[in-house]
């Protein structure tokens, strides 16, 4: 069974924060856990929140699953299709033989946002290629990216399991008053 996982990161992570002043109920990304799925790390750098989950099986050494989301905290100035270029410019410069396909552009709930994909034939992980599908949002206070990636080619089946994953990712706040955040779990 699916954990609801009110991955409310915002507001959980930057909890104690003294820097950053938190709004709990503001604005949030919710994201599941996916099953099977552990969180295998969760950092701050500077403005930027990150939290990893793989397989409860593998390591963040030898991972086979990654989701990963970032949580830019108070970036305003970029668009999602400006991250979008720019995280295509940077991956196609480490893997050149990479491939490039956007999926989506536009606005979900009010929200801007864009859907891509990458892909290189090689990896960290030698002799394994690796497949991302990114899910970037800005919301009215923090810019949020997740990302779905697999080190081997996926099938149709897992193809639409990942952007169905992504597409269950979104933000909730105060900008919908009609759409307030459910109650963390």
């Amino acid at each position: 069974m699916r954990r609801r996982v009110a991955l409310l990161l915002t507001s959980l992570v930057l909890a104690g924060c003294a820097s950053v002043e938190t709004r709990p109920l503001q604005e949030n990304l919710l994201q599941m856990l996916p099953a099977g799925f552990k969180i295998a790390t969760q950092n701050r750098q500077g403005l930027i929140l990150t939290t990893e989950m793989l397989p409860e099986t593998e390591n963040i050494e030898a991972w086979t699953e990654l989701v990963t989301t970032q949580i830019y905290v108070g970036l305003q100035s970029v668009s999602p299709a400006e991250f979008r270029t720019e995280s295509r410019k940077k991956w196609l410069a480490a893997c050149p033989e990479g491939e490039f396909a956007e999926i989506f552009s536009g606005e979900e709930d009010g929200y801007p946002l864009a859907v891509w994909m990458l892909s290189c034939p090689y990896s960290k992980l030698p002799g394994r290629p690796e497949y991302t599908w990114f899910k970037a949002m800005r919301g009215q206070h923090n810019f949020y990216v997740v990302q779905k990636s697999s080190r081997f080619r996926p099938s149709r089946e897992q193809l639409a399991a990942s952007m169905q994953y992504l597409k269950e990712a979104d933000i909730c706040g105060s900008r919908h008053p009609e759409r307030p955040c459910p109650p963390a779990n």
